[in-house]
């Protein structure tokens, strides 16, 4: 009865543990998909308002802005989260930010 109850003891903890880390394991999923998410919007409402503005100003704030988002870019994109795009200015905007 001894090796029974010490069995049952070991199942309880090892049910114990994956419920535990299954729980830890939702938790993170969620706060990757807020995170994600967040991302994404952030993204979206950054170039939305970088097109508002004077195509010069608007190049040279979006390859600033791809300088330095790229790590957090990159690091995002590895969680699938937010598609990693190259700067692409608008057409004729090379010549007249040369003109500065």
């Amino acid at each position: 009865m001894d090796e029974l109850d010490k069995r049952t003891s070991q199942l309880k903890m090892q049910t114990f543990k994956r419920c535990t880390a299954t729980a830890e394991l939702n938790e993170l999923m969620s706060d990757k998909e807020v995170i994600r998410s967040s991302a994404a919007d952030f993204h979206s409402i950054l170039l939305h308002l970088l097109e508002a503005h004077d195509p010069i100003i608007t190049i040279t704030i979006r390859r600033h802005l791809a300088d330095k988002l790229r790590p957090a870019l990159d690091i995002l994109s590895r969680i699938k989260g937010v598609p990693v795009t190259g700067v692409q200015p608008k057409q004729g905007g090379e010549k007249e930010a040369k003109k500065c």
